[in-house]
Order: structure tokens, then C-alpha cells, then sequence
């Protein structure tokens, strides 16, 4: 335990600070909690963090609760905060902190392929710097008081048993417990405290602007709708965007889910009806696809706002908001809410929608969205028990050229979209055949985890630039084909990028062309060069089932990657209206690349070789 004269010091500072290193980060500005359900309590541990891009390191600050009256046991209790490819305890990466002598000691450590801990023999890429202790409330306030250890890691250690930290997904864990769940050099959780969260640790350094004194809230929500009971059902509903008789800014929005429904409304968005002033719009509350939706709706296509599970409140540059509002325009605006359903839950009744923060103080630009990707669509499908499949949708040079006004766009956020077996997604950037700056990658992405990202620097994209999106997907469980289209256990694979100024491009997307299809269908039915077979493809339900039957040797996976890969496009180049822009949008060859982006090289002057494996004590 603690020496009778470090509680001593304690008992009469109100505190301790024990400082190894004087290279102190200032702030952290970013924090989460790693064990929510325990804030306040004993089991309550929280993460703090700062990222310095120029020296390419994070400072993390960890505040965990004391236990035993305040105190640690000596050579008793330890926790550990680390980092890991999938959430797991399999091939991450460790710093442990336990007390040999009564005050925080530093380990590294990492775990193999079967959850085995061994102690890192690279001794400087965590670096302790600070710790102290945190009294907790007094009189009613029963909170316990918290030991902070403030410590310091690069991105990139060039330890290759090390986590390499990226602009994308990491997953978190913490761990706590005592040497006997240490047992044989191995974590056992079911006897350590275990708890996963995921974060984008290099996160922009942009700052959200304060909201004005003139903001308003809008909900926008369902109203006790009864969610189906089936696992997917897209619900829409018609409303009237409130007090918009003058222009207005979009400048905030967030997720309202109703209490009991947050593992079921997977996503949201809302869509601004874009009609003449006065024009009705039926108050329409049904599924999005039903025959008797009223025509009414088909011009509720403009995005003005769009949430995944996972995302939290998004805030938009100061220089930029979305308009709504003003004379001579529609308030009406359609809200489309994803409910994914696995387990067929009777009952449900939902109010969830955005809240929309706005204001009459209108900023310098209009801000949009524009969608890019692969189009929803059976005819990009994923082949089943595939660890590494990738699908790619194209916004073309063609549809840019359509779309884009002359001076381009600024785009300053990102979000990706997949639905249950994406693992990774990201968007190329081409302008004449040259590859530029990749607009968003997530080499770690989790579908339950689908931010709105703001970019380090905003990404301008002209007129007769090429956007390419690209998600791989994990279907090795799974035994059955997997379709593209709206269901969840279907596929998407999306960028909604957010920009100014506002255009008239709103869809910018593409898939397999109909006639590649053909061929590749015959192929499989080994009928390649029989002319007067014909494959029929008259609707998506009939490519679906030709995909159903395909037998998916290995050989015809690699066949499908290719023609992914290779063959003609359809493409979707739509305005907002939902028309689409006039041109040749069929059997487009993929456009090319003809210098790809150079790789980043990584700063590691000599290979380091691993020493010796030495299992924790």
C-alpha cells in the first residue's frame, strides 16, 4: 500500500504530483469515458488525450478511481490502457501500470495471436510523465478519489509489435485487476475488469465555433411511430421545418433517440423538400417505399442531415452553414429513419429524429452534402466467407464536370457508411489521372461507430475530378451471398462529404454496368460463348437471384473481384431534385489512374529488432 508518508502528503495538499518529465501537454481537449456505466463510482476509469502533429505524438492523461480506502496495494492491484486492430485482447499493444513501491510504474507490453502478455523490451515508446492523486467529493458526495497518470506515445513507434496510431477507427481497452488474473503471463476476462470503446484519437484540430445568441432548435423526429416488427423498415415522414419565414443557417445537429430504441434506429436523415413557396406536401407517415407514397414527395432529396449510430452532435465550420428557410421557399422536409431490427421486437414505438441547432445570422458560405460511392444496388454484391472483399463505387470526371461550378468545392467534413461486414472504407482523389489527397480513410472502420469526421484541411474538388470510394468487407462467417441494397444485412458502401458552396450535385455514384453483368452470368452458367443464351435481368429482385445462385468457387470470387474492378459503369449523377443531369450514364469505362498517390514512408531510420520474449511477472 501507499507509504504512511505519501497519505500523509496527500491528507494535507488535497492532492499529489509526482512529475518525471517536464515536457507536460498544457490541455487535453479531448476525453471519454472508457467504463460509462460506472461514472461516479469505484469502476469508473476515463481517457484524456492531446495530439501534436508536428512531433507526431499523443499525450493521454488516464483517471482511474482508488479503491481500499484510497489506497493501492503494493504489488496488488494493476491497470492497463491499449490499443488493438479490432477491440480485442489478440495482437495489442499495452502500457500496464501496477506499484511496486507504492507509486505507479510503467510497463509496456503487448499480447500474441492466443491473448499471451509479454513484456515489450523497447522501454521509451510509452513514456510515464505525470502522475498525481485526486481527492473525491466531500459531505454527500460519496465519489472515490482518482489516481491520473499522464503519459506520452507516437504515432508511429516502429515497434512492430506496437499499434501503428492512423487517422481512422482505434479501439480502446482498459483492463484492471491483480496478478493473479496475470496468471501464466495471460489476461483472463473473465476475472479482469474489461471495458472496449472506440475513438478517432487524431482527431482535426479544428475547434466547433460557439453558438450564436440567436440560435433556435428544431426537432425533427417521428411522432409514436410503430416501428414494423421485421428486421428492416426505412419509415419517412413529412414536417414542416419551423420558423423559417426568413433565411436561415444550419450550423448544428444531433441525434434524438427515443429511451429504450438506441440498438434499433441504426440511421437517420433528413430531406429538404425542394418545391415552391406554397406548394402543399402531404403529411405523409408511412414506409419509405410504399406504393401509395404520395408524388408529392419524390422532390424530398436534398440532404440537409444525416446520422449513423455511434456519430455524436456535429457542428459546422464557422465559415459555413446549410440554408433553409427565406421567401419563395418549400419548409416542408422528410425525415427517413433506418430501423434495424434483428430481433423482431414487438411493440416498438419511436419519437427519434435531429434536433437541429440554427440561426438567422447567415455565414459567409451555403454548405451541402454530396453522396459518392457505390450505388444501392444488387448488382455490387459481396461473394460469402470472404475476409478481404472489396467493393468500389466512382464518381466519374464526367458527372463532376456536370455539377461542379467552375471555382470547385471546399470540403471540410466526412462520413463513411457501410452496414455490417465493412471493415475499411476510403475516397481517392484524381485530377487528370494524378492521385491527390485522399478525402477520409478508415483502415479500422466499425459500423457502430460512424462519425461525422471534419477533415485536418479542407479538400477543394473541381470540375472533371475523379472520386473513387472504396470498402472491404469481412463475410467470412457468413455463408449466403451478400446483396448490396437497404437491408443491414445488405451492403452499402457510401462517403457523405460535407462542402461549400451548395451545388446542384447531390448523388455522384456508380455500379457494375447491366451488360458486364451479363457476361459475367453467363460465364458462371458456363455458357460464355452460347449467343442465343440470354440472361435476364429485368429488376433488382432478378439479379438478386441470379447472385443467390451462383456457386462461389474461389475461382469465381477473384473472376467477381475483377469485374469490380475492371468493368463498364452505370452511373447515378442525380441533382437535387432527384433528376438526373443530362447525359451518357451507361456502360462508362472505370476511370483511370495513372499515378497513384506515393505511399507515406514511415520515419524509421534502422529496423529494430524485437528482443528476447520475457513474460510479465
Amino acid at each position: 500500500m501507499l507509504s504512511a508518508s505519501l497519505i500523509l502528503l496527500y491528507l494535507i495538499t488535497g492532492g499529489l504530483n509526482y512529475s518525471v518529465d517536464s515536457l507536460q501537454h498544457p490541455t487535453f481537449p479531448y476525453r471519454l469515458l472508457l467504463v460509462p456505466e460506472g461514472r461516479g463510482s469505484d469502476r469508473a476509469a476515463e481517457l484524456f488525450w492531446a495530439v501534436d502533429f508536428h512531433t507526431e505524438t499523443v499525450d493521454f492523461r488516464l483517471s482511474v478511481p482508488l479503491r481500499h480506502n484510497h489506497r493501492l496495494r503494493k504489488n496488488g492491484e494493476w491497470f492497463a490502457f491499449g490499443l488493438s486492430p479490432d477491440g480485442t485482447l489478440v495482437n495489442a499493444d499495452l502500457a500496464v501500470f501496477w506499484f511496486p513501491y507504492g507509486k505507479p510504474k510503467l510497463t509496456e507490453a503487448y499480447t500474441d495471436d492466443k491473448g499471451a502478455v509479454y513484456k515489450d523490451g523497447n522501454t521509451r515508446d510509452y513514456i510515464l510523465l505525470d502522475w498525481r492523486i485526486v481527492p473525491g467529493g466531500g459531505g454527500d458526495d460519496e465519489s472515490p478519489a482518482n489516481l491520473e497518470v499522464e503519459f506520452r506515445r507516437k504515432f508511429d513507434t516502429c515497434d512492430r509489435r506496437d499499434y501503428r496510431i492512423e487517422s481512422g477507427t482505434v479501439d480502446l481497452f482498459y483492463l484492471r485487476g491483480n496478478h493473479s488474473t496475470l496468471s501464466s503471463g495471460y489476461i483472463d476476462p473473465s476475472k479482469a475488469e474489461i471495458a472496449n470503446q472506440r475513438a478517432q484519437l487524431l482527431r482535426s484540430t479544428r475547434r466547433a465555433p460557439p453558438l450564436p445568441a440567436t440560435v433556435k432548435t428544431a426537432d425533427i423526429t417521428m411522432h409514436n411511430t410503430e416501428a414494423p416488427n421485421q428486421v428492416t423498415t426505412y419509415w419517412c415522414r413529412v414536417q414542416k421545418f419551423p420558423d423559417v419565414v426568413e433565411n436561415h443557417h444550419i450550423i448544428q445537429y444531433e441525434s434524438v433517440i427515443t429511451p429504450g430504441n438506441e440498438d434499433i434506429v441504426h440511421h437517420m436523415e433528413v430531406f429538404h423538400c425542394i418545391l415552391p413557396e406554397g406548394v402543399e406536401v402531404p403529411d405523409y407517415n408511412g414506409e419509405c417505399e410504399d406504393e401509395d407514397q404520395p408524388p408529392e414527395l419524390e422532390p424530398c432529396k436534398r440532404v440537409i442531415g444525416a446520422w449513423a449510430m455511434g456519430a455524436p452532435a456535429f457542428s459546422y465550420p464557422e465559415e459555413a452553414g446549410v440554408p433553409i428557410g427565406g421567401s419563395g421557399i418549400s419548409s416542408y422536409v422528410m425525415l427517413q429513419v433506418h430501423y434495424n431490427n434483428p430481433s423482431i421486437r414487438e411493440g416498438v414505438v419511436d419519437s427519434s429524429g435531429i434536433r437541429f441547432r440554427y440561426t438567422s445570422s447567415l455565414r459567409p458560405h451555403d454548405a451541402g452534402i454530396l453522396e459518392v460511392g457505390a450505388t444501392y444496388s444488387p448488382n455490387l454484391s459481396v461473394p460469402p466467407t470472404s475476409d478481404g472483399f472489396y467493393l468500389t463505387g466512382y464518381c466519374t470526371p464526367d458527372c463532376t464536370d456536370k455539377g461542379i461550378p467552375d471555382q470547385g468545392i471546399r470540403v471540410f467534413a466526412s462520413q463513411l457508411h457501410t452496414h455490417l461486414s465493412g471493415t475499411a472504407v476510403w475516397t481517392k482523389h484524381i485530377r487528370n489521372g494524378v492521385e491527390i489527397q485522399e478525402l477520409n480513410r478508415d483502415d479500422h472502420y466499425s459500423s457502430m461507430f460512424q462519425e461525422i469526421r471534419l477533415l485536418q484541411q479542407d479538400v477543394v474538388v473541381l470540375p472533371g475530378d475523379t472520386l473513387i470510394t472504396t470498402c472491404r468487407y469481412d463475410t467470412s462467417s457468413r455463408p449466403n451471398v451478400t446483396l448490396g441494397g437497404f437491408g443491414i444485412q445488405d451492403e452499402m458502401c457510401v462517403n457523405y462529404m460535407h462542402y461549400y458552396p451548395t451545388m446542384g450535385l447531390e448523388v455522384c455514384k456508380s455500379t457494375v454496368a447491366k451488360t458486364a453483368l451479363k457476361t459475367f452470368f453467363k460465364f458462371v452458367d458456363g455458357r460464355a460463348g452460347d449467343k442465343p443464351y440470354d440472361v435476364t435481368l429485368t429488376s433488382p429482385s432478378a439479379v438478386a437471384g441470379r447472385f443467390r445462385d451462383v456457386t462461389w468457387t474461389p475461382s469465381v470470387k477473384l473472376l467477381w473481384q475483377y469485374v469490380i474492378n475492371q468493368a463498364p459503369l452505370d452511373i447515378e449523377c442525380l441533382q437535387s431534385s432527384g433528376r438526373p443531369f443530362h447525359g451518357t450514364w451507361k456502360d462508362q469505362l472505370p476511370p483511370g489512374v495513372k499515378f497513384p498517390l506515393p505511399r507515406r514512408r514511415r520515419k524509421c531510420p534502422t529496423r529494430r529488432l524485437h528482443p528476447f520474449l520475457k513474460k510479465l511477472p
